[in-house]
């Protein structure tokens, strides 16, 4: 009887068994992106129940569905979500398709960390690479103008000027795919390769670099080819922008002649003489090359218009890419062209960028390299005290010369004498000119020229491995070299210095140079690494999920500088050499070097996806400093609250409303030989003796680390599906320690 009730319960055992496979059936499926690639933990939730899944690294997955389930509801961060119907089927393939409102929740923080926009403490703003491409300029810098609150980018009306960008007023650290680079710079990357730009603001956002993200950081993103379509991909673009003119320029007064109280003074640069009338007065012929006397009229009234030419920008971009499977390849040709205003001004700008992508399972390699390269033969001496033309045309000269006989004739005896408004006596040479210390607008432009040249290589890899579910290791590490070159030249003949221009080097010239002529030349190279290594992961319980991170960074970098001048003027005319300098010539050389060693964590716990706390520490060991000063940490706390989960009958135009606050504290090391005293070298200070000065300050060796202080509250609030956004952030900063040199 024992042996039939055994029996019996087996054969209910199976036939329950058998009935629960009967109602459940299996369905596999694949979840990829409009580029054709596996979406990598997608959800993939029975609709109803508490049945799901997640996709592997290829977007695959495999679920037991219910008989009576009839929709699966697929979901992944950056996409939209999608209910698909099952329809009886056993093999699904779903293509999600980004959605607005997620792609912008998530966004790229410090160290490279993808995180969704609502759990952060801080101010982070996202612009897509898109919005930079659809007019692209000559500088990256310029199109972020008027994209970020609280970034102003500064576009200065100079040929060739660098824009500078500063976050909250100050210099904020760039971060270019996770490796913080010491040499790279917006104007070395071109728009076409960006992805996006995540800007984060203050102290608190870039906590975990340490000194460096002191200000803040601005995170670019470039394109690898992993978002493009399966396959080889080719794309040309190019756009060209042409000046339209000015809105106004200055008008020059048409009526009093060269010299003051209404008399006549051929060397005279002031515009107080007699009317320009028609009456006779000895002047000089720029064509014939001797004075003469004719009417004297205002033939020059429109000189600085006429002396400029029409400007443009062209930018142009071919871009190879490859993606199958696990592998992305992407290659990037960039070429980009600015024709100045005045005559002999175009910058070249070249750039190559090439990056991969490997997926395999639980092991991500990534790598980017890009070399940049950009050049002028002559981008002029702007400014007052450089004496850019604008100002011989405008301010200190007459109306009564017309400048356009003077362009290609501006030699008197080519190589030695020029050919100006002042003339010079038949037979004479430089030292018989008696005009006013000028030149001609178009012998400054082709004559006195300031030549530049930089050249600049980054590359960096990166690779992850899955550890576990909830660890995985990163290494990454980058480095960057460049080499930058400035030459001033001045041919014999000129009647003005080099002004304060400077070269790489020495920011300076000194007023270098004169009739006899001057070269300076100016050469800076160096490199820098960033290297590090993470352990991050996740676990959630229950309602809360758990995040960290811990790791450590290995920071150097070094700079070569060195600059020459000749004195007295070149020996030779046209010679430009430090080897024509007739009297012995100006050398100065530097290096600067540094080593930071960091360690740095990270541990973030949220609530129910409503309440978000961070805390992250950072200590950095730098040495610039004395051993017993070297380590210093900084903390930071962040926190925020989503009050719009606690209205849920706002979900049809509230999307988000957070209330965020955050404090941290950071600290700056002295800058490289900012507290060590030494001589400075001067050569040739008694005839061909060297000398040596005394340092003009003294610090104490075991000064400790500048600080500040910032604390900071927010308001975040997004409307009608992200259409519309506020965004209100109130911060106080305070520094203390600070490091004040007293002359």
């Amino acid at each position: 009887m024992k042996k039939i009730v055994q029996g019996g319960s087996l054969f209910f055992l199976l036939l329950i068994s058998s009935l629960a496979w009967s109602q459940n059936k299996t369905v596999t499926g694949r979840i990829i992106g409009e580029n054709g690639i596996g979406v990598s933990k997608a959800s993939v939730l029975v609709q109803g129940t508490r049945i799901g899944v997640t996709t592997n690294e290829r977007g695959e997955f495999t679920i037991s569905v219910p008989s009576s389930a009839t929709i699966l509801v697929i979901s992944s961060v950056g996409y939209g979500t999608v209910e698909e119907p099952i329809n009886g089927r056993t093999a699904i393939e779903i293509t999600l398709k980004p959605g607005v409102q997620e792609m912008q929740e998530v966004v790229v923080t410090a160290l490279g960390l993808k995180r969704e926009e609502k759990a952060l403490g801080y101010a982070v703003q996202k612009v897509s690479g898109e919005s930079l491409q659809r007019v692209a300029g000559l500088d990256v810098a310029t199109s972020l103008t008027g994209k970020v609150a609280g970034v102003l980018v500064r576009n200065s009306p100079d040929f060739a000027a660098v824009p500078l960008v500063t976050v909250r007023g100050e210099n904020a650290l760039l971060v270019i795919d996770g490796i913080a680079y010491q040499n790279k710079t917006l104007t070395d990357i071109s728009a076409e390769d960006i992805e996006s730009v995540s800007v984060l603001k203050g102290a608190t956002a870039s906590a975990l670099y340490g000194f460096r993200g002191a200000n803040g950081a601005i995170l670019i993103t470039t394109k690898n080819g992993s978002s493009n379509k399966a396959g080889v991909t080719i794309d040309y673009t190019t756009n060209t922008m042409f000046t339209a003119g000015f809105l106004a320029i200055p008008e020059k007064q048409a009526v009093y002649g060269r010299g003051g109280s209404g008399i006549y003074a051929l060397n005279s640069d002031q515009s107080w003489g007699p009317k320009m009338d028609g009456s006779m007065q000895n002047q000089w012929d720029p064509v014939s090359k001797t004075f003469t006397v004719r009417p004297y009229l205002p033939v020059g009234k429109d000189n600085f218009k006429n002396f400029l030419e029409q400007g443009y920008v062209t930018n142009n971009n071919l871009n190879i890419g490859y993606q199958k499977d696990k592998i992305s390849l992407r290659n990037s040709f960039n070429w980009t062209e600015n024709k100045g205003r005045y005559p002999n001004s175009k910058l070249q700008k070249y750039t190559y960028s090439f990056g991969a992508d490997l997926n395999y399972d639980k092991f991500k390699m990534s790598t980017n390299l890009s070399y940049a390269k950009k050049a002028s033969k002559n981008i002029g001496s702007n400014g007052y005290t450089s004496y850019d033309p604008m100002y011989s045309i405008l301010i200190w000269s007459p109306t009564d010369w017309d400048l356009s006989l003077y362009k290609n004739n501006y030699w008197i005896k080519p190589g030695e004498i020029q050919n100006n408004h002042f003339g010079l006596v038949p037979g004479g040479t430089i030292d018989n000119y008696a005009g006013v210390n000028q030149n001609n607008p178009y012998f400054d432009r082709y004559e006195k020229t300031n030549e530049i040249s930089r050249d600049i290589f980054n590359a960096d890899l990166t690779m992850s491995y899955q550890l576990t579910t909830w660890l995985k290791a990163t290494l990454r590490s980058g480095v960057d070299f460049y080499k930058e070159t400035g030459q001033l030249r001045s041919s014999w003949g000129s009647y003005l210095s080099s002004g304060n221009t400077g070269v790489p080097g020495a920011d300076y010239s000194g007023w270098n140079g004169g009739r006899k002529g001057q070269y300076n030349i100016g050469v800076s190279n160096g490199f820098s690494n960033n290297t590090d290594f993470m352990l991050t992961g996740d676990r959630k319980f229950n309602k809360f999920t758990v995040e960290y991170l811990a790791g450590g960074t290995i920071f150097y970098r070094r700079d070569d500088n060195m600059n020459a001048s000749t004195q007295g003027g070149i020996s030779v005319p046209g010679f430009f050499s430090i080897k024509a300098s007739i009297n012995p010539a100006q050398v100065s050389q530097s290096t600067y070097a540094q080593q930071v060693n960091s360690v740095f964590g990270r541990a973030a716990v949220s609530w129910n996806k409503m309440v978000y706390v961070d805390i992250t520490g950072r200590n950095d060991w730098s040495s610039t400093q004395q051993k017993e000063q070297r380590s210093q940490f900084y903390p930071s706390v962040g926190a925020s609250f989503i009050v719009s989960e606690l209205l849920p009958q706002t979900k049809s135009w509230l999307d988000l409303l957070k209330l965020r606050g955050s404090w941290t504290l950071s600290k700056r090391p002295a800058s490289i030989y900012e507290i060590n005293s030494s001589y400075s070298i001067s050569p040739a200070t008694w005839g061909t003796l060297n000398g040596a000065g005394v340092p003009s300050n003294l610090v104490d060796p075991t000064i400790i680390y500048s600080g500040a202080e910032t604390i900071e509250q927010g308001l975040q609030a997004m409307f009608l599906k992200n259409r519309l956004s506020l965004d209100v952030s109130h911060y106080t900063k305070r520094v203390f320690d600070r490091l004040l040199m007293l002359l």
